[in-house]
Parts: structure tokens; sequence; C-alpha cells
């Protein structure tokens, strides 16, 4: 059964899988079983074509959801020839059986997910209990690690998938016990990759060793003293020492947290660290770079092992690297300079160190290397709380002075965005007075922070917000010509089409200032700008109710719930965001007059949340059913306030009224022009939220009017 025409090849694999699939339904499941041994038979003794079907047969097979018990029993054979595949003589051949290899990680060890913001390790299983279960890959996998020759060579290209695969081991407690199969057979080999040329062979490596080594702490200890020893060595050439480098990474940083050293084993790996500290003057910066991120890892996991005597004389060596001349090759030297930074700093953090903080952030911020300066920013952003880090650091705000400042001046004009954006974040978090500010009129700067934020890039809209709503924060009885503007700008950032950082800084200021907002003095001032500015302080609570952010929804929550029981004069817990809807009706209710409350409750009912559903370019039956219960989900969201508001204002007898100004029409978009030509008789309105409107409050009340 084969087909030669290429194009072919993907009706015949799927007509081939939903044969078998069908067969089970109808038959016996040994069919699966024995169509199954036929392609495995057929993957290794056909022919070119005839293995290419067989693997992308055996790949969408694998893949099944639907197939999972039935598929793995054939798991094993699969990973056997997958590895065997990668020795083909043709492309087409290596790259259908890395397609295979790819759909068995995901069958053997789950799918990689994000946690937090980070990328998960897939789920990892012991070595012991892999092998037990797929006991034909221990021997061919132990064979093609101890084929790697003494000078690095792996002499095949099943190397570096056996690199991966071991990677995603972990030893067991009970290893050797039960069988003879013994992960710690395979450290020689893997030891012997570091030798590669190949740089991702010598990643793969240093990745597949920590699960190699046994639990036991002595194992543990023994493993890096014997690493350690290699790079002592004088002779050791340039890729081995930096392949042993990354495997001593990995063993001190991915072991580090769960594994103990006691002092009397660290003192021989004291020892040898001191007699390697040569590396940091090696010519190659890629090496260098490697042995700055062990020490560092040392420095974070065993302190201990890291002596006072060797920071003493580590510390001339990196400013020599830092921000002496060299004659090195250029090779990696950026990324080595922002090792050093970080190492710098985490010994000045760890240990009482002479160390001139002062200087070393003055010449990092005056460095001409991109790396060097964005790794310093970094730092005074932890330091001002503005980025979370797992480690304690050294509070040295104090030790800074009128330079700081002069220096982040500096950065600022820098041609890179990035190192932009951060030094105007600290700026603002310093409460610097800068020019935009000094000797001006608050109309002028609130004007001109407006217009930063509605022309800069999407990446610092956020920090000039922040620097807006700090402004706003510190300054008292701003009257409402100058605040009004300002309180347009940050509904606007409000909406959901705006990066998360900036609706957060929205809900910040809200969270500070709301009360006092609610109250400032609005005498003199016209009747639709006052209007206008309490109906935008009470949008933004509900636009932010109903953002995609559950951290966000609960934040204003909390603030509504805390406003209700200042305004009730009574005690009320915090409650989930969609219970706060009728929360913030009665604030409503209860701050202001009836006809207030009326002309506010019906701009909520037709407020614009700008809300949109992107439709895409696939017209399968999946994408529509996604793209219309896209459009029913964002149809809902957007008339709870619509009922909500209509069912308040049907139940206390009233007829939703708005007045007149242009001011409505940025709060509510066409649904205000909608309501309008509804209001005055211009026929049925096809818009839903004004239909909804309508219907709710005929049920209990008139035709409704509009003082337009």
């Amino acid at each position: 059964m084969y087909l030669s025409v290429p194009p072919l090849l993907g009706r015949y694999n799927e007509w081939f899988q939903a044969l078998i699939s069908s067969g089970l339904g109808v038959g016996s499941e040994k069919l699966f079983g024995e169509c199954a041994r036929h392609l495995v038979r057929a993957a290794r003794v056909g022919e070119l074509p005839t293995r290419l079907h067989a693997a992308n047969i055996l790949r969408a097979l694998y893949r099944s959801s639907g197939l999972h018990e039935l598929v793995a029993a054939h798991v094993g054979d699969g990973f056997l020839l997958a590895l065997q595949g990668f020795e083909g003589a043709t492309w087409a051949e290596r790259n259908a059986w890395t397609l295979v290899l790819s759909a068995l990680f995901v069958r053997a060890f789950g799918v990689e997910r994000t946690r937090g913001g980070r990328a998960a390790q897939r789920e990892r299983m012991t070595g012991r209990m892999f092998f037990l279960r797929y006991p034909q890959l221990y021997d061919y996998m132990l064979q093609k690690v101890n084929e790697v020759s003494e000078e690095g060579c792996t002499g095949s290209g099943s190397v570096f998938p056996v690199l991966l695969l071991l990677a995603q081991l972990q030893p067991s407690a009970l290893e050797g016990t039960v069988s003879n199969i013994k992960l710690t057979s395979f450290i020689p080999g893997v030891v012997r990759c570091a030798r590669s040329p190949a740089l991702h062979t010598r990643q793969a490596a240093a990745a597949a060793l920590p699960p190699l080594v046994s639990p036991a702490t002595n194992c543990y200890t023994e493993q890096i003293e014997e690493l350690l020893t290699l790079v002592c060595d004088v002779g050791i050439p340039t890729n081995y020492c930096h392949g042993i480098l990354l495997q001593l990474i990995s063993l001190v940083s991915v072991r580090g947290s769960s594994t103990g050293m006691s002092l009397e084993s660290a003192g021989g790996v004291s020892q040898q660290m001191a007699l390697s500290l040569r590396l940091v003057t090696h010519a190659c910066y890629v090496l260098v770079h490697a042995y700055i991120t062990l020490v560092r890892a040392f420095v974070l996991h065993f302190p201990a092992v890291i002596t006072t005597k060797y920071v003493t004389e580590i510390q001339p060596l990196l400013d020599d690297l830092l921000f002496g001349e060299s004659k090195r090759p250029k090779t990696g030297r950026e990324l080595c300079l922002a090792a050093a930074v970080r190492l710098y700093l985490t010994i000045y953090n760890q240990y009482d160190t002479k160390i001139d903080i002062k200087d070393l952030i003055h010449r990092c911020m005056r460095h001409t290397t991109y790396e060097v300066v964005l790794e310093i920013l970094d730092y005074l952003l932890v330091q001002r709380g503005a980025v979370e880090v797992d480690v304690v650091v050294k509070p040295i705000l104090d030790k800074l002075d009128h330079n700081y400042i002069v220096d982040l001046e500096h950065v600022l004009s820098s041609q890179y965005l990035e190192c932009h954006r951060k030094a105007l974040h600290l700026l603002i978090l310093e409460n610097h007075q800068d020019t935009l500010i000094l000797a001006r009129s608050r109309s002028d700067v609130v004007q001109d922070l407006i217009n930063l934020i509605n022309t800069e890039h999407e990446s610092v809209t956020h920090l000039y917000l922040l620097k807006l709503t700090k402004y706003l924060s510190n300054e008292d009885n701003l009257d409402l010509q100058v605040l009004l503007p300002a309180i347009r700008a940050i509904l606007a950032c409000s909406f959901s089409e705006n990066d998360v950082d900036t609706r957060r800084v929205v809900v910040g200021f809200l969270e500070a200032n709301f009360q006092r907002l609610l109250r400032t003095d609005r005498s003199g001032a016209k009747d639709d700008d006052r209007f206008e500015y309490t109906a935008t302080l009470w949008s933004m609570l509900a636009i932010l109710l109903q953002d995609d952010d559950a951290q966000i929804r609960q934040r204003i929550s909390d603030l509504i719930t805390s406003l209700y029981s200042t305004i009730s004069e009574q005690q009320h817990y915090s409650v989930i965001p969609t219970k706060c809807t009728e929360y913030l009706l009665q604030c409503i209710t209860l701050e202001h007059t009836r006809d207030e409350t009326v002309e506010l409750f019906t701009v909520l009912a037709l407020l614009d949340f700008k809300s949109e559903v992107y439709m895409t370019d696939q017209i399968n039956d999946e994408c529509r059913v996604f793209d219309h219960s896209e459009r029913h989900n964002v149809h809902a969201e957007d008339t709870v306030w619509t009922r909500a508001c209509g069912a308040a204002l049907a139940g206390a007898g009233h007829a939703p009224r708005l007045a007149c100004g242009p001011a409505l029409r940025a709060l509510c978009g066409r649904h205000y022009v909608d309501y309008c030509r509804a209001a005055s008789g211009d026929g049925c309105s096809v818009n839903p939220r004004v239909r909804i409107l309508t219907s709710i409050v005929h049920e209990h009340t008139s035709q409704p009017t509009s003082t337009i």
C-alpha cells in the first residue's frame, strides 16, 4: 500500500489514520496493533519512499489524542526508530524522524507550558521508570553515547537527540536496586560530549548531565570536583573547557536549590575555584562568560564555596574586564560584560566587600556597551521595587547623589529604546522635577504630558502616564480646567486596547485618589464640564471592572467596595467583580442627586467599552464557530451595564435621560447617536444596546424622553 505522488502524501496519511481509527469502533482492537507493527516494520526495512510514508503515518498516530492507550504500547519502538532515523542518508528522512521524535516527546513527557509568565519544564519521569517502560532504548542510547571519541567527535547523528532525551529524565532514589539500569553509566560519554566543536551539542550535554548524577550528596560533590579538576588543567582545549563549564553551571544551578553541600565538602571545591581564577583573563569572551556565570551560580546557591580571598582577587579582574582596554576577539563581548556586571552586583549583595557601588553604577551607566547599561538599569529598578526578584538585594539608594540623576538623563538620550524607557521609569520613580515641570504653569505641564502620552511609543506610554498621575497626586487645589483634560487622557488609557502596564497605572491612580477626585471643587465650571468630569470618573470604574486582566478587575472591585463602605457608612467586605456592579450603582445613587443619578445611569447603560472581535482569515467550521462565540461573548459583556442600569432606572420609575454635550459622544460613541434618534422618534434603532435599554424601561414607564 504505497503512493508515490508527493502532493497526495498528506491526504494519504490522513486517510490511513482515519481507516485505523474507525476500525476500532467496528471491529477488534487487534486491528490497530497489527497495523502499527506493519508500519514499524515498513519504517525499518522498507525503501526510502515507504519509510517516509510510514514515518509520517506514525507521527499522525502518536499525535492523536483519541489513541492514547492504544498507541502507548508502540512508543518505545517509535523512539528507537526516530533515534535511528537521525542517521539517515537524506534530508527528507532525517526531517521526517525529527517530526516523529517531537510527537513522541509530547506523548511521553507532555506539552511544555508556561506558568507565571515563565516557561515551565515538561513533566519529567525518573530514568528507572523510563527505561523500564521502554527497555529497548537503554542499550541503544548507552551505545551511542559511548561512541563519542576522546576528541569529542560524535560520529553519529543520533547522539544529539539522545542527549535531548536524557535531559528529560531525573535520577531515582531506587536506581539500580531493582534492575541493572543505571543512569550513571551515561556520565562518561556525556562528559566527553563537552569536547564537541558544535556549540549546540555542548549545550545539550550540559542539560543532560544533571539528571544522570545520583541525588546522594557525596556523588554530587564528587562530580563537581571531577569537572573542576578538568577545568583547572592549563592545557585544556577551549571547546572542552567551555563544555565542562556549561555542565558545571547546569549542575550547580539545577540541583543547587535541592541538594545540600556541607562546608567540609565545599573546601575542596573552593581550592579548585581559586585555581581556576585565571579563566577570567582568557582570550575567549564566550569562555569567560561561562566561567563568570558559574561563579555567580556558586555565589547564589553555595556561597561557602566562594571565599573572601577569592572575592578580593576577582574584583580587579572584573574591573579590568569591564572598563579596561582589551585586544581579545569581539565575539561574545557584550554578553560577557553583562554577566560580569551581574556577578559584581551579586557579590556586593552577598558579601561584605569594599566595592564602591556609587562609582560602579556611574561607570556602568556611562559605559558604551548597551548590555552593560541595561543590566545596571535593571538592578536600579529592582532597588526601587519596580521589578520583583527572588533574591534579597542590599539597599543602595541612600548612597546615591545628584550625579545619579545626571547619569540617568545621559542614558535618557540613548538611541536604544529599552535604555530610554528604563531610564525614564527611574527618573519618574525618583520624582525628578525635570525641565518639563520646573518653572511652568500647571496647564502647560499637564498638556505636555498628555501630548507625550498620545504621541510617544507605546512601550513608554505607561511611564508618561505614571508621571502625569504622580503630578496630579502631588498637586493640591487643581481647578477643573486643568484636571478635566488629564482625566480624559486617563480614561483613554483605561480601555483594554492599551497595554496592561498602562491600565495598571490607571488602577493605581484611582486607588490612591478616587475619593479626592470625586470631591474636587467644581464651582465656577460649566455644567457640561462638571457632568463630563463626574461621568468620566464613574465610567473608568465600570470599564476597568470589565477588564481582561483578573488582577485589575479584583483591585477595582476592592476599590468600589471600600468606596461603598465609606459612602454608606456601613462595613462591606470584598466581593467578586461581577457583584460590584450593584455596589457601584448604589454608590452613584447615594453620592448624587436624583437627576444626576438618572443621567449617570444612562451614560453607563450606553457606555462604549470599545470591544472588538478580530476575525480570522480562515473559513473552516471551527474558526466560524469560534468567531461567532466571541461576538456573543463581547455582546454579553457590553450589555451587562445596559441591563443593570436599565433595571435600576425602571425600578425607580425613571426614564433614561442624557444631557446635551460633545462629551457624551466621547463616552458613549455611536450608542449616544442611536439613542438620540430613537428618543426623538426617528425610527426603531438597530443598536442592540439601545433596544435593550428602551425595552426594559418600556416595561415600567412610558416612552423614554431626552433633553437634547
